[in-house]
C-alpha cells in the first residue's frame, strides 16, 4: 500500500494558503506603494511652498528695492541710487522674474487676480518715479520728492505690501493644508500596510 503524501484534502488546502499569500503579499505592496507615492508627494509639495515661498518674497524684495532707490535718489540726488534703480527695472528684472516663476507652480485664479492686481499698482507708480528721475534732473529736489514720498505714492506702496502679505499668507495656507492633507494619508497608508 503506497502513502498518500498530499491528500485531496490537503492539497486543497495548500492552494488556498497559497492565495491567500498571493492576496496578502499584492495588498502590503500596493500599501507600500501608496506609502512611497504619499511621500513623494510631500516632497513635491514642500519643495513646491518653498519655491512659491521664495519668488513671491524675490518679487516684495525687487519691489522695496526700487521704492528705496528712487526715494534716496530723489533726496541725495546721488546717481548710484539712479544706477541701482535702473538696473532693477532694466538688468535684474526681479519682480517678472518671480512672475515666471510663479507660473511653474499652482497658483490658482483668485491667486492670479490679486498677483496681477499688485502687478498694476506697481506699474501705477512708475509715473511718479519718472517724475522724480526728470525732477532731480532739473535740479528741483523737491518736487523729486514731492513725487516720491507724497500720499498718492506712499498709500500706493502701502497697499501693495499689504495686498503682497495678504497673498502669500493665503498661497502659503492653501499649501500647508494641501501638505497637510497628503501627509494624514500617508499616516492612513503606512497603518494600513502595517496592518
Amino acid at each position: 500500500e503506497g502513502v498518500l503524501l498530499y491528500p485531496n484534502g490537503q492539497e486543497a488546502h495548500l492552494r488556498k494558503l497559497k492565495k491567500q499569500a498571493f492576496v496578502v503579499i499584492g495588498i502590503g505592496v500596493f500599501w507600500l506603494v501608496m506609502c512611497i507615492l504619499s511621500s513623494v508627494l510631500i516632497t513635491i509639495d514642500k519643495d513646491a511652498q518653498i519655491g512659491v515661498t521664495n519668488a513671491l518674497n524675490q518679487y516684495r524684495v525687487a519691489s522695496r528695492t526700487l521704492t528705496l532707490s528712487i526715494q534716496s535718489y530723489a533726496v541725495t540726488g546721488d546717481a548710484q541710487y539712479l544706477e541701482a534703480y535702473n538696473k532693477e527695472v532694466s538688468v535684474d528684472k526681479n519682480r517678472e522674474k518671480a512672475i515666471e516663476t510663479l507660473q511653474t507652480y499652482d497658483i490658482k485664479s483668485w491667486e492670479w487676480e490679486k498677483l496681477n492686481s499688485i502687478a498694476t499698482m506697481s506699474n501705477n507708480l512708475i509715473g511718479y518715479e519718472e517724475a522724480a528721475i526728470a525732477g532731480v534732473a532739473a535740479g528741483n529736489m523737491d518736487w523729486a520728492r514731492e513725487q516720491v514720498f507724497g500720499a498718492d505714492y506712499e498709500e500706493g506702496v502701502a497697499e501693495i505690501t499689504v495686498l503682497t502679505d495678504e497673498v502669500i499668507e493665503e498661497i502659503l495656507t492653501r499649501k500647508d493644508k494641501g501638505c497637510n492633507m497628503l501627509e494624514i494619508i500617508q499616516y492612513a497608508c503606512i497603518v494600513f500596510f502595517v496592518l
